[in-house]
């Protein structure tokens, strides 16, 4: 999310401030921004002959580019936030721009914050965050842990369905290859057993990070549907006359390949939820927790008041 965005002219004068969280803006602290960044931009392109155009201060970042008219846009946001996606929520800020104050444009170095339209560009600006951003709160990444839990659950009775011919296979290669130790039925058996966790457990592990909207909750979600899952399935199927089709010595050759491939399959479903949640990250926002915060003060207040 941005916490604050500026539109400067060549000359380093602030042209427009966007500052969500503050209810008064600091004239000499927006002064030493705009001219530091203004610095920054002529220092890339005389030395450097490229845009400088990020810069991670603890946090957060600061992203400012020079557009075609040559006024460069800056925002201070959270570092979590996709740069990508920050420039193209800028870029829709800066046409905007544009197009409302095409004739005020023509008069240097004003401060647009402080006209009539500046309302209303705020109110777009907040608008167009609003449709980017996506919350990250804590019944999201439990819907993330049961929907995985859900979808790998069901796919597990279509590829372990002992009425399938799938499964029957499977347990026809596992009993010849106990009982004539023969190396290729051995190795055919492993990819098998590899295949059928991969293609039970890859689509949670990939839904779960993506509802979960975030690389660490992703994967945190992802695993937990994992051992959940695991733990389910071996209440279930040991409790039911799955095991039948087994004789004792195939059951305990199927727990040591579910043992031996276990870093692997963890990994797989580890790296899955971290994809599902990068990939939402690089077409949402992260929202503004100090906002959230304010929202609640203020209905709090309002409560008190009623």
């Amino acid at each position: 999310m941005i916490k604050k965005l500026y539109i400067i002219a060549e000359s380093s004068a602030n042209l427009f401030t966007y500052a969500p969280l503050e209810t008064k803006t600091n004239d000499i602290q927006e002064q030493l921004i705009t001219g530091f960044i203004t610095a920054n931009v002529s220092f890339s392109k005389a030395v450097i002959g490229k845009d400088l155009n990020t810069i991670r201060v603890g946090g957060e970042r600061l992203i400012f580019f020079e557009d075609n008219s040559g006024l460069i846009i800056a925002a201070i946001a959270d570092t979590r936030d996709s740069i990508m996606l920050l420039r193209r929520v800028m870029t829709e800020i800066m046409d905007s721009f544009h197009m409302l104050f095409k004739k005020e444009l023509k008069q240097k170095n004003i401060d647009f914050s402080r006209t009539d339209k500046a309302r209303d560009f705020k109110y777009f600006i907040d608008e167009l965050c609003k449709k980017y951003i996506y919350s990250r709160e804590t019944w999201k990444n439990i819907l993330a842990v049961v929907t995985g839990i859900t979808v790998s659950f069901f796919l597990s009775f279509f590829f372990l369905n002992p009425s399938s011919n799938l499964f029957n296979f499977l347990i026809d290669t596992i009993n010849s290859g106990i009982t004539q130790m023969d190396i290729r039925i051995f190795g055919l058996t492993c990819f098998i057993i590899q295949l059928i966790l991969f293609s039970v457990l890859a689509p949670g592990s990939f839904i779960s990070g993506l509802i979960a909207a975030d690389r660490k909750n992703g994967k945190i979600a992802a695993i937990i549907h994992y051992l959940v899952l695991i733990l389910i399935e071996t209440i279930y199927y040991f409790t039911n006359p799955f095991y039948m089709f087994l004789d004792s010595i195939t059951i305990f050759f199927y727990i040591y390949i579910l043992l031996v491939f276990f870093p692997a399959i963890f990994l797989v479903v580890y790296y899955l939820g971290d994809l599902g949640g990068w990939l939402l990250t690089r077409v949402r926002l992260y929202p503004l927790e100090e906002l959230k915060m304010k929202a609640h003060e203020y209905i709090k207040l309002r409560d008190d008041i009623i």
